[in-house]
């Protein structure tokens, strides 16, 4: 099945049958703990998929220039990103080397590019900016952050983080500077060093939204949500805040009280006012989707989470959440080729931060497509995805001795030897 040309469930399909919230598998199997490994990789990067332009003007700037990146300002604001573009690639044919521009423009590139999935396009696209804003205004520290960002974007985070530790050695109690430090840093696997950097950044600034989404992220990952919900709402609720990051805002705080149960009226909400405001928005799609699925809207929500992976088809958790929807109305087959397509996407995924992290989120997607098959009668790979799964998180062993000796899952396994070495 082709994701971009096809939706999740077939027309004729009968949806009205799905299993209510409380029996469905993917709740009632997991641990708190697997739960915030299967979420992770959205709800702890969503953070990367935006950046405000944000160019600081100087006072000598041409009243012209301060004109056009208002109003490209206003237009990434907004969230008509094109036009942002479209104004500063105007501007940058007449002020050229003005650093304003320079940087404004790289940021609204780089954007383009995260939330499309066509990073290194837009980076190629990019190119030229860069070469004239690093040889005109080599230390200019909007400059500086708007090369390491699109550095970041396009995965090479080395050089981002050369260009922000520049920009902060220039000055350092920039914000901006430490909250994109911390960011690379959690997707080379530094989550400490990412951490401390984040943390800084707030203490400097604890109304920046982007900052704000990142502490939540930092409490959702200690199990803390009530703490993190009230970050993400926060920031959210930040005046003039551009509708992509409140929609990313509003999407983590759906996620946050989706897994807290009790309080699924919100998250749907939540969700919904996250696509309302950013309708072409990624993350957005996928989680209004499923939660809407898991809630008896089944059809309703499959929409949305195949308009999540035409809207960005790098993000493997749509996928997965589509394999979760279809496992759930009992559509096995093309439930275990979304699965398999999660985990394809899974090297590749720029919201997931970390080899590490990576590697939590594959587990649990090979896990669950391990369940798919016993769930259909078994196949002859179950035993090879569950040994994978397990060797990338040994702590799914616990869930398999669940599933096995109290759910009854895997009963077609019972008499295969390395199987039951698997649970010893």
């Amino acid at each position: 099945m082709d994701p971009n040309t096809q939706t999740i469930f077939a027309p004729e399909t009968k949806l009205d049958q799905a299993n209510s919230p409380t029996n469905f598998s993917f709740k009632t199997l997991s641990s708190k703990k697997r739960k915030m490994l299967i979420i992770f990789g959205i709800i702890f990067v969503l953070v990367s998929l935006a950046f405000i332009i944000g160019a600081i003007i100087s006072s000598n700037s041409d009243k012209k220039v301060r004109l056009v990146i208002e109003n490209a300002n206003n237009s990434y604001i907004a969230g008509d990103i094109s036009k942002a573009r479209q104004d500063l690639e105007s501007a940058y044919g007449e002020y050229p080397d003005n650093e304003d521009v320079q940087a404004a423009l790289i940021k609204v590139i780089a954007n383009q590019g995260n939330l499309s999935g066509d990073e290194k396009q837009k980076y190629d696209e990019a190119k030229k900016y860069i070469e004239d804003a690093l040889k005109d205004n080599p230390n200019n520290v909007q400059v500086l952050l708007s090369v390491g960002y699109i550095e970041e974007v396009a995965g090479n985070y080395p050089k981002a983080l050369e260009y922000y530790d520049k920009a902060l050695s220039m000055d350092s109690n920039n914000p901006e500077g430490w909250f994109h430090r911390g960011h690379v840093l959690y997707f080379q696997g530094d989550y400490v060093g990412g951490r401390t950097a984040i943390e800084k950044s707030y203490s400097l600034d604890n109304k920046d939204p982007l900052v704000l989404i990142a502490m939540g992220n930092i409490a959702y990952g200690e199990s803390d949500l009530e703490k993190a919900y009230r970050y993400f709402l926060e920031a959210s609720k930040i005046s003039d805040t551009p509708v992509q990051i409140r929609s990313e805002a509003l999407t983590a705080a759906s996620i946050t009280r989706r897994l807290q149960l009790i309080y699924m009226d919100e998250s749907i909400a939540l969700a919904k006012q996250a696509v309302d405001l950013n309708p072409t928005f990624s993350p957005a799609l996928g989680a209004y989707g499923y939660v809407l699925s898991i809630n008896g809207r089944a059809a309703e929500g499959a929409e949305y989470l195949t308009k999540a992976i035409e809207s960005n088809p790098r993000i493997s958790l749509n996928y997965h959440l589509g394999a979760m929807v279809l496992r759930m109305v009992g559509q096995y087959t093309d439930s275990v080729d979304y699965e398999k397509q999660a985990i394809e996407k899974v090297a590749n995924d720029n919201t997931i931060l970390g080899a590490s992290a990576k590697a939590e989120v594959r587990s649990n997607y090979l896990y669950e497509l391990a369940v798919t098959h016993t769930l259909n009668g078994g196949n002859t790979e179950t035993v090879a995805l569950l040994s994978e799964a397990l060797s990338l998180n040994p702590m799914l062993k616990d869930n398999l001795v669940t599933d096995y000796e109290t759910n009854g899952r895997f009963a077609e396994l019972s008499s295969n030897l390395e199987f039951q070495a698997l649970l010893l």
